[in-house]
């Protein structure tokens, strides 16, 4: 989702003037589920006529994106695993 920056209170040091977002999602949320009465060779979730497309995912690439110059850092983890993307 998006983000609005809050202002800090004043005179606070910029070094403690930080704010932190946490978003979670779940690959399955991203799937599409297709009615068997519909062309399914493009599904991804239940319904697929393609086994192959529902078998898992392999990562090829991920990234966080900011808008704000003053993203200092922003990290993706595999919450099943704790790994560090």
């Amino acid at each position: 989702g998006e983000y609005d920056i809050i202002q800090c209170a004043k005179d606070t040091p910029p070094s403690q003037c930080v704010q932190i977002i946490t978003s979670r999602w779940k690959v399955v949320d991203m799937l599409a589920d297709c009615p068997i009465e519909y062309d399914a060779s493009w599904c991804t979730g239940e319904g697929s006529t393609d086994p192959e497309k529902t078998k898992g995912v392999q990562l090829i690439y991920a990234a966080p994106h900011c808008h704000a110059p003053s993203c200092i850092s922003m990290e993706l983890y595999n919450a099943d695993t704790g790994q560090l993307i």
